[in-house]
């Protein structure tokens, strides 16, 4: 939800086509209902993205919120974190690779309320889905500080690590791992299909004591939330698990 707008914006999977490219659609529920397809410039292919609000200003507040997608990339365009702000349509890439190593497929991003750093996964569904080169990197966590530049893998131990969420203490990071579907490939029901939860250390730049949360038997834990009360909600093959 984007309060300056009055919209939720939402993306959706790959479609196999480049001359169509994954669209941003915003739904005003302020308003008609009405429903708008969109693309930004930088923005290739969007995934998941997170609200996002200028380091050190409170998380409740409007001003200045934007929002990070999540670009998968294409053959041609890396992928990459991109901040936009839908009520100007302006967008600017904020992070395209780590070590100068392109990431494979940027699949989600939280920002951390207090420290505004963003957490996010890379996984190659775009190599996967054959929209993307082969992968240069392990697929990995990672958190990175808009303000300093700073980027760190905090965890590499996920075969697909793909949605992420805080808890509502900001003292755990929930990690899906959804290796039991990949491309072309059939399903592999032996690999995970999985959240993990991690502790951040106090410092809270890393994680630790990773503990296997939660198994989805049915599809995969996709993209996953949290609650105020600390129930996790995931995204799965027949529905919303809790």
């Amino acid at each position: 939800m984007f309060q300056a707008t009055g919209k939720l914006y939402a993306t959706s999977n790959w479609n196999g086509s480049f001359s169509n490219p994954i669209n941003v659609t915003a739904i005003d529920i302020n308003g008609n209902n009405s429903i708008q397809s969109l693309h930004y410039e930088h923005l290739a292919e969007a995934n998941g993205a997170t609200a996002w609000y200028p380091v050190g200003s409170p998380a409740n507040s409007s001003e200045g919120q934007q929002i990070v997608f999540c670009d998968e990339g294409d053959l041609t365009r890396p992928a990459q974190l991109v901040l936009v702000d839908p009520a100007t349509n302006k967008s600017q890439v904020l992070i395209n690779n780590f070590l100068g190593r392109n990431f494979s497929s940027i699949n989600d991003v939280r920002q951390h309320p207090v420290t505004g750093d963003l957490w996010f996964t890379d996984v190659p569904y775009g190599y996967w889905q054959y929209f993307r080169p082969a992968p240069v990197i392990r697929n990995q966590a990672y958190r990175f500080e808009p303000n300093t530049g700073v980027v760190q893998a905090v965890a590499d131990d996920a075969f697909a690590p793909n949605g992420i969420e805080f808890s509502p203490d900001f003292k755990h990071v929930y990690i899906t791992d959804t290796g039991v579907h990949t491309f072309p490939n059939k399903d592999n029901l032996t690999m995970p299909s999985t959240i993990y939860r991690y502790d951040i250390t106090p410092d809270g730049k890393r994680l630790q004591n990773k503990q296997l949360f939660a198994y989805s038997d049915i599809g995969i834990p996709d993209g996953i939330h949290c609650d105020t009360m600390g129930n996790v909600y995931a995204g799965c093959g027949d529905g919303v698990h809790v």
